[in-house]
């Protein structure tokens, strides 16, 4: 019988610099739309609690940004960095 591979024994592959940058790009429109929600709550918060609730949100931001991105392309955008990031 197969054996289905687990975390321990199945090495993941290195990501694409393309994924990187499809990374990136949802992280910074994620970020964005987390940021503008947060100053209106927290206006007087220090740049430290801003970075430490960032640190929190991130991950469930990322995907909202991703998902933001996914549709872009899908309606017929390109997001395309800068030739310098």
């Amino acid at each position: 019988m197969a054996v289905a591979p687990t975390t321990e024994t199945a090495e993941k592959a290195p990501p694409s610099p393309e994924h990187k940058m499809r990374m990136r790009i949802g992280r910074s429109l994620g970020r964005g739309v987390w940021l503008t929600g947060y100053k209106v709550e927290n206006p007087t918060a220090t740049k430290e609690e801003r970075q430490a609730a960032w640190h929190e949100a991130r991950k469930d931001f990322t995907k909202v940004g991703m998902r933001a991105l996914k549709s872009l392309e899908k309606n017929g955008f390109e997001v395309v960095p800068k030739a310098d990031s």
